[in-house]
């Protein structure tokens, strides 16, 4: 899959964040495969991923899932805007690779987290750190999938 990078974002610890437009691949970590914090979020239907299904965070908290492969982590993702854009953390093995805020909220995007990854099976956390309402707005992240480069 051929992706363009359209800007850098910069996050926490020095690390950047790239954006991009994507297609779903077919070999992604789907929603299907999320253990969800309690009181967090849900796994709900949702056009343009890879099994119809989306991981959505509606309050501060995380979910989990596993991916195979190696490379660098890239989240698939979009958000509900509101004040701001929802800023997704993401954990692999246990270690933070970084933190993105998710601009994009009608399509799919990709954000490429962290350094490369060994080859492998690894537990990857996406926890949804800013959740906030306003008048008539509530900032939510929808998560479509989690693959490696």
């Amino acid at each position: 899959m051929k992706t363009k990078l359209l800007w850098p974002l910069p996050v926490a610890a020095g690390l950047v964040v790239g954006l991009a437009s994507v297609t779903a691949p077919a070999a992604a970590a789907a929603a299907a495969g999320w253990t969800v914090q309690p009181g967090v979020g849900t796994v709900q239907a949702a056009a343009g991923t890879p099994d119809g299904r989306e991981l959505f965070l509606w309050s501060n908290g995380g979910a989990s899932t596993t991916v195979s492969g190696g490379g660098q982590v890239v989240l698939h993702a979009r958000g509900d805007l509101c004040g701001g854009a929802p800023q997704a953390e993401v954990v692999v093995d246990g270690v933070t690779q970084g933190r993105t805020n998710v601009v994009n909220a009608t399509q799919w995007w990709d954000y490429p987290v962290g350094a490369n990854l060994a080859s492998g099976t690894h537990t990857v956390t996406v926890r949804f750190t800013n959740d906030a309402m306003g008048p008539g707005c509530d900032r939510n992240l929808h998560v479509g999938w989690v693959t490696t480069t």
